[in-house]
């Protein structure tokens, strides 16, 4: 056989004008090098080698320029388009054989002769190109296997449809002038004969004998022969036997019979064709990827007469269809609630100009006689939407509820007037309609008292609600006042926090995620976690922010099942999230993120797991529970709750209110605080309402829940005094004091100018004396550190707390002041300010010859490093770089920088300095 060109062999496709599409917009003058080449055009890159082999062989052009081999770009295109058309339509010898079923061979070369043979007899069409790909360049057209596998049938199956011995099958065919095809010369097994010649033949000896085989029959109708039986039996087809020797008969079907069976399969064939959908059928029609029995469809079994496979569909491996009807209708439906969708996420505009324009996309439209009740109707949905303040969610809620409602009123006024209706009819139409959800009911029945009370007004008698069948819905939100026993809680603290439990279980579903049997355990894992130490709304819990997991070892879920994390890393991960700045979506509040020791392991797992997630599906936020409302529904209970107490109901507002009112006992048994200041704390921390609900907290687990709901995470010298005026143990004493210059150098670098920070951090350190003084004559310091540790000490920034009830130093701010208690809360605003004001000084210390300003450029600048100290000797440096723009070593780069500027310190202490 001629070789050919990969370049000839797909012009033999249909589909060869792909390729002039593709690389008629390349430069043909245009060359690069390999490493360019595959930058960018990564889509057909090859290695170096091959480039080299493939302009050696002359297939595509180069040249060199300065010793540097360049490749035209249009010829590497051509080519790689060209391949790629060329492995999409042919295929090699041996995968024709596979798909006959037909062993890996032991010499290529006995195959190549007999496909050989079967290209010149016209069977197929088979190609040899000019280069070896794979170790193959035989190849056959792709399209000539499906024909095959159409036109041809077996030897061995033909002879057992007629009830023939093979071997006599074989020698009668020759003798009937017909061919057959060996694939393997000496194997039965594969060969094959012509499917018109054998159908011929076969309908032949059928009107010879007026009847069909077992096995006639069952390809006659292209079913399986277990199908067969179950037609036999539900057509109550009566078989002919005929008697083969002694004990063996053969059975036989009337030719009538079997051609009625071929009619009513085409007519059954059409009328499904017409009526359903199979599986895959319906799911491209819907275009969806995940499981459809999900979604409730009704099945039809499919009869054996038709577990068949035609040209336009293949029904013989399928137990049941969907019904056409069924499926377009949820299609129409699914179509106009993402348009509805749509239109009602559009949060940015006004409430009710969405309902109204959602009223008009959808065509709902009063009827001449309801004017009235239009206009009654569109007041008061109105004023409610105008009302509200409730989050973004809600009112999209708010807005489909009173959708449905609109189209209620609609439907029931096309007679009459919904308004002028009695009760007897309101009650049949509506209130006894098990149709229409009570949420809906309970929105017209409020509509009802808006118009009795304008009617009132009027003087005009309205409808008597007590005639109304209907109860209204009790508010769950508002009356549940219930919260969780402290055992509950301690003891779901010890599940959530058993890794070992966990952490494969979330790592196995992980790796399931978009499959059938994903559960979203590592996000429902992280949802309860959070839920724990923090009094976050639903909303803003499920979209929490992804992590940054480059600073662990971790890079994969199946490294990640194997081994462990250290405490460090888990760490590094909850000083990254605190970093982060939460902003309550309701109240618009700054919101804080708390993770108790106990957790701190479980929340990195739990994150990290979630992580690596969403960088396979390319997700925005950790918690993903497959619904755009981000429910944690029952489905997600049951699967991460299975091995803890079976009656246990997990609920997001019912562990808000119990964190709430454990916050709230605890402060109050603990400080001297008035219920009215301990409720705005509160208040200013959570937009959870607060419970009036006592509880009895054991001495013995004060200090437990302290730990697990407040972040005892101070630093600065007034705290540090503070604690030693309590535990009598004085700060000179302590060790983190006793070198000061070296913490100084090993904070700021050694290129700094030391002399400055260091004059400036003594300056302030004399500062001490006069918190010292003040700390001394407070009248109750436990009650103070109490407060302080519960977050009950005002300030004016947040992160900070004051040793006063009222600031001393109004003109300060909170970072500049001697009195201030920073929280590691604040390390971000701390690292920001230092980041600006440094910047500043940069920009304006040479600029100006004025002494007050260069003063005040210094002065500004040097209280915010000394925070920044303090915040590294409590909590290390590679905590405190986290929450620097940039990170500690960065920072440290601009120091080196700063001219000296001792000459303008002017703090003193009790001085206030700007």
């Amino acid at each position: 056989m001629e070789k050919i060109s990969i370049k000839e062999a797909i012009c033999l496709l249909d589909n060869n004008e792909e390729v002039n599409g593709e690389i008629n917009q390349i430069d043909k003058k245009l060359y690069l090098n390999g490493n360019v080449i595959r930058k960018l055009y990564p889509e057909y890159s090859m290695d170096y080698k091959t480039l080299r082999r493939l302009a050696d062989e002359g297939k595509i052009k180069s040249k060199f320029v300065k010793e540097i081999q360049l490749f035209s770009v249009y010829d590497v295109v051509e080519y790689k388009v060209n391949l790629n058309l060329f492995r999409s339509g042919f295929i090699t010898i041996r995968q024709f054989l596979k798909k006959l079923g037909i062993p890996k061979p032991v010499s290529n070369s006995y195959y190549n002769e007999r496909f050989l043979e079967l290209h010149n007899n016209g069977n197929l069409k088979m190609v040899c190109i000019n280069e070896v790909i794979k170790g193959n360049n035989y190849y056959i057209l792709k399209l000539d296997l499906e024909k095959f596998c159409n036109n041809m049938v077996s030897l061995v199956e033909a002879a057992e449809i007629m009830g023939s011995n093979v071997n006599d099958f074989a020698y009668i065919w020759p003798k009937i002038g017909k061919p057959i095809i060996k694939i393997q010369k000496n194997n039965q097994q594969y060969h094959y004969i012509y499917k018109n010649d054998f159908y011929e033949y076969r309908d032949k000896k059928i009107a010879k004998h007026n009847s069909y085989s077992r096995q006639a029959a069952s390809f006659k109708l292209n079913i399986s022969p277990a199908s067969f039986e179950k037609v036999v039996n539900e057509y109550s087809l009566t078989p002919v036997y005929e008697e083969i020797g002694e004990r063996e008969k053969k059975v036989y079907f009337s030719q009538q019979d079997i051609e009625f069976l071929k009619t009513e399969q085409d007519k059954l064939w059409d009328y499904y064709l017409i009526h359903y959908y199979t599986r895959d059928e319906a799911k491209k029609y819907l275009n969806l990827t995940e499981i459809i029995t999900r979604y409730g469809f009704t099945t039809v079994p499919i009869p054996p007469l038709l577990r068949t496979n035609r040209t336009e569909r293949k029904m013989n491996k399928i137990h049941h269809v969907y019904l056409k009807s069924e499926i377009e209708e949820y299609k129409f439906k699914k179509v106009n609630y993402e348009k509805k969708r749509d239109i009602i996420n559009r949060m940015d505009a006004d409430p009710f100009l969405i309902f109204k324009i959602a009223l008009k996309e959808f065509k709902y439209i009063f009827p001449p006689s309801s004017k009235n009740t239009e206009k009654f109707w569109l007041q008061f949905v109105g004023r409610k939407l105008q009302r509200t303040n409730a989050s973004d969610d809600t009112k999209r809620d708010y807005i489909k509820e009173l959708l449905r409602v609109t189209e209620l009123i609609i439907s029931n006024s096309i007679d009459r007037d919904i308004l002028t209706q009695s009760h007897k009819e309101l009650n049949l139409r509506i209130f006894r309609n098990k149709d229409i959800p009570a949420n809906i009911k309970n929105h017209f029945i409020s509509f009802i008292r808006a118009i009795n009370k304008n009617l009132s007004k009027k003087g005009l008698k309205g409808y008597d609600l007590n005639k109304l069948d209907f109860k209204p819905i009790p508010n769950e939100n508002g009356n549940e006042k219930s919260i969780y026993q402290i055992s509950e809680y301690m003891g779901l603290l010890d599940y959530v926090g058993d890794i070992s439990l966990h952490k494969n279980k979330a790592i196995r579903d992980a790796k399931n995620a978009g499959s059938s049997n994903y559960v979203n355990y590592a996000s429902s894992w992280l949802y309860v976690l959070l839920h724990m130490n923090n009094a976050w709304r639903h909303r803003d819990i499920t979209l929490f922010p992804r992590i940054d997991i480059s600073k662990t070892r971790v890079d994969s879920l199946e490294w990640f099942e194997g081994n462990e994390l250290t405490l460090e890393e888990a760490k590094s991960i909850i000083n990254q999230v605190k970093s982060i700045n939460f902003i309550h979506s309701k109240t618009q509040k700054r919101r804080y993120f708390f993770c108790s020791e106990e957790l701190t392991l479980a929340f990195a797992y739990a994150a990290i797991i979630c992580e690596l997630r969403c960088k396979k599906a390319s997700s925005k936020t950790l918690i993903d529970f497959n619904s755009v409302k981000r429910k944690f529904t029952n489905t997600h209970r049951k699967a991460f709750f299975s091995s803890f107490i079976s009656t246990f109901s997990f609920g997001s507002r019912k562990m808000n209110r119990t964190l709430i009112s454990y916050i709230y006992n605890v402060i109050k048994k603990v400080t001297k605080r008035n219920p009215l200041e301990i409720t705005k704390f509160i208040r200013s921390h959570s937009d959870e309402e607060i419970t009036n609900i006592y509880i009895d907290i054991p001495r013995e687990h004060i200090d437990f829940l302290t730990n697990q709901l407040f972040e005892v995470g101070h630093f600065g010298y007034s705290y540090e005094i503070l604690g030693d005026l309590l535990l009598g143990q004085p700060s000179t004493d302590r060790v983190a004091r006793t070198n000061r210059s070296l913490l100084i150098k090993n904070t700021f670098g050694d290129y700094v100018q030391i002399e400055t920070i260091a004059a400036f951090f003594n300056a302030l350190l004399r500062e001490r004396d006069l918190v010292k003084k003040v700390l001394n004559n407070h009248p109750d310091l436990t009650d103070l550190l109490n407060c302080i540790n519960l977050g009950q000490q005002p300030a004016k920034q947040y992160g900070y707390q004051c040793v006063f009830q009222r600031c001393q130093f109004p003109e300060k701010e909170c970072g500049d002041c001697p009195f201030v208690i920073p929280h590691i809360y604040a390390l971000s605003d701390i690292g920001q300010t230092i980041v600006d004001r440094l910047n500043d000084f940069s920009a304006k210390f040479y600029l100006t010859d004025k002494v007050g300003e260069k003063t005040r450029l210094t002065n500004r600048l040097y209280p915010q490093l000394f925070l920044l100290k303090q915040a590294v000797e409590k909590f290390g440096e590679d905590t405190v770089t986290q929450f620097i723009p940039g990170g500690l070593p960065a920072l440290k780069e601009e120091l080196k920088k700063l001219p000296s500027a001792l000459e303008y310190l002017t703090i003193r202490s009790g001085e206030k300095n700007e």
